[in-house]
């Protein structure tokens, strides 16, 4: 188990548990992150789901739009943009399953990717959250390549969001 900072003064650390076959094998990736949120796990969930939240913590978004379903339900498909240097790389999320307030599986696809991220929210106590974060890649093209010549990328941007969105649900009161 790598430890992954130290975050700022009075922020529980963040570590990767696994990183599985965090290596190009093939175009595929696989890994496990995990983050202790200070807050109950109700309270996260709620935070997490709600895509009015989205733009507070994930750097990236540039913006959302609801195309189908009930935004964070199963079956709900969002179009999601994110600014990656100048490039804006667009993406569909589809909710694959929803299990409140335990886990959620998203799907998202996006030229070149797919992929497939489950988030399970443990109850670590009243107050304590633990984050887990499974995630599959599958990548052809140009991802390809970058999953090949700098595979950390993706776990290292996933790590920042879950930071990011760590830090944002232990604001809240």
């Amino acid at each position: 188990m790598a430890r992954v900072g130290p975050l700022r003064r009075g922020v529980s650390e963040a570590r990767v548990v696994k990183t599985g076959s965090d290596e190009y094998q093939g175009g595929r990736m696989t890994y496990t992150l995990e983050v202790s949120i200070a807050r109950p796990r109700a309270n996260v969930f709620e935070l997490f789901e709600n895509p009015n939240h989205w733009l507070k913590w994930q750097d990236s978004l540039v913006r959302w739009e609801a195309l189908e379903g009930t935004p964070g339900h199963s079956g709900a498909r969002a179009k999601l943009t994110h600014q990656f240097g100048r490039r804006e790389i667009e993406m569909v999320e589809t909710v694959e399953s929803k299990h409140l307030p335990e886990e959620m599986t998203c799907i998202y696809t996006a030229p070149g990717a797919w992929n497939r991220v489950t988030h399970r929210f443990v109850e670590m106590g009243s107050h304590e959250t633990r984050w887990i974060f499974d995630t599959e890649f599958r990548c052809t093209g140009v991802l390809r390549l970058m999953a090949f010549l700098r595979p950390g990328m993706f776990r290292n941007a996933s790590l920042k969001d879950m930071t990011s969105f760590k830090t944002f649900a232990e604001s809240q009161e």
